[in-house]
């Protein structure tokens, strides 16, 4: 489990070009109005244009983690004619640095990423009228536009979304490829931006003076990300079946997946939502499906050679897809012994550190069961934990854990915690990709929990 809000919060918080000679001051604050960062936006006119500027700084503690310490900065030059010409992106997490710098020529934003000394460029199409927009500015408007995506190798589209609120507020909500990506809850005067989390928000507004470093000084405590349960949910009903029932918040809505061991039907409420090991419709079995989930890619490397060798002893002829399945989660738990809350790193890196948290546990089996020619996905959540974790105990939490096609059925495996059981809620399924789970957590932060009960059935 992981918080990736501030993930998301380190890319393009508010990069919207202000007046010429302009600068504003943004505070970032904790879900009780405690400072955990600052932002600043400056634009001047140059002899190319306009530079537009925007420096962030934050700090803070996640329960259950230690000190988060980031710094970014985005400067974007603008030609006479309002066009972007070239950028320049620096992040700091800790002692990572990651530099983008772009420039666009001949149609294409050429761009050039140094992580560590290792410097990697590639180029991608770039119409001219084309702007990096951000889904979470105070000022900005379009309703499309590009962002960079995680990696900084390739400019991902996003389509921007708004729903007005009674209130007067907007909520926004940002895609990419069809996954919701950000949610950011505006007000009528865009002084102030709220951003959703599981259980709390997170918020942005617009400052009267200057600040710095030492205003950060005071190490905040942000909680983990979590839902408190209405009553702990006993071992018998864990182990058996429980319906919930779900709305979203704010005009939202959105259809949840349905998997093997979970069952979605609208009501006039909204979803009612049973999970149980045989509860669901199941996920497309056909041939085509199957082959593409035993493929590898970047994220579930099933064809990393340390990978494939790994799942070699499940591969014996006289074993049943369970029993296989079985064999390579030991394997996996047995190899990913290191518990690690930082970073997204894909399968062969996770293998390779020994380290992870639920997405590299999740990320490792996948690709053990790819390698054994076993088809398999990645769920991403929430679910139960019934001791304390994370600052926290009865609660539901962000999580991820692999489905596999075994024995003619998908079946879910978690090796992170203690197996599948009836409070894993999927809310997104992927390919392994970090899109798959930032948009589990979006989803998360706006649901209305409206119910939940044990069905038993009847002698």
């Amino acid at each position: 489990m992981r918080r990736l809000a501030a993930l998301a919060l380190a890319f393009w918080l508010t990069a919207a070009a202000a007046p010429p000679d302009a600068e504003a001051w943004y505070e970032i604050l904790g879900p009780d109005g405690q400072l955990i960062g600052f932002q600043v936006e400056r634009s001047s006119p140059t002899p190319e244009g306009l530079e537009v500027s925007r420096e962030r700084q934050m700090r803070y503690r996640v329960e259950g983690h230690g000190i988060t310490q980031m710094r970014s900065q985005l400067i974007r030059v603008y030609g006479p004619e309002g066009r972007l010409i070239r950028f320049r992106s620096e992040q700091q997490v800790g002692d990572s640095v990651v530099t983008i710098d772009g420039a666009v020529a001949a149609g294409n934003l050429v761009l050039s990423r140094v992580v560590g000394g290792r410097r990697v460029q590639r180029a991608v199409p770039w119409a001219a009228e084309a702007d990096l927009l951000d889904p979470l500015s105070v000022t900005q408007g379009r309703a499309d536009g590009f962002e960079l995506a995680p990696d900084g190798l390739r400019i991902d589209r996003h389509v921007l979304r708004q729903v007005k609120q009674e209130d007067g507020q907007t909520l926004r909500l940002s895609y990419v490829d069809g996954r919701l990506t950000r949610v950011v809850l505006a007000d009528a005067n865009g002084e102030r931006l709220e951003l959703p989390q599981l259980g709390y928000s997170l918020a942005v507004r617009r400052s009267d003076a200057p600040l710095s470093a030492r205003h950060l000084a005071n190490v905040k405590r942000l909680p983990h990300e979590r839902w408190a349960s209405p009553f702990f949910i006993p071992a018998a009903a864990l182990r058996g079946q429980i319906r919930y029932q779900f709305g979203f918040r704010h005009g939202f809505s959105a259809d949840l997946p349905q998997t093997g061991e979970q069952r979605v039907q609208q009501t006039d409420q909204g979803w009612q939502v049973d999970i149980c090991e045989t509860c669901g419709p199941d996920l497309a079995s056909d041939a085509q499906s199957l082959a593409r989930w035993r493929e590898p890619n970047a994220w579930i490397q099933s064809d990393a050679p340390e990978i494939r060798a790994a799942a070699r002893p499940a591969m014996h002829p006289g074993l049943s897809d369970t029993a296989r399945m079985e064999r390579l989660a030991r394997i996996a738990r047995d190899r990913m012994a290191q518990p690690d809350f930082e970073g997204y790193y894909p399968a062969r890196a996770a293998w390779k550190r020994r380290a992870g948290d639920c997405t590299e546990d999740a990320l490792v089996l996948a690709s053990l069961a790819r390698a054994a020619g076993i088809p398999a996905r990645i769920a991403s959540g929430v679910t139960y934990s019934r001791t304390r974790y994370h600052g926290a105990a009865n609660a539901f939490m962000p999580h991820a854990w692999v489905i596999a096609w075994v024995d003619g059925r998908w079946k879910s495996y978690d090796i992170s915690l203690e197996g599948f059981d009836a409070t894993h809620i999927a809310l997104s399924l992927s390919d392994g990709e970090p899109g798959g789970y930032i948009e589990a957590m979006q989803l998360s932060a706006l649901l209305d929990w409206q119910g939940m009960r044990e069905v038993r059935k009847r002698d």
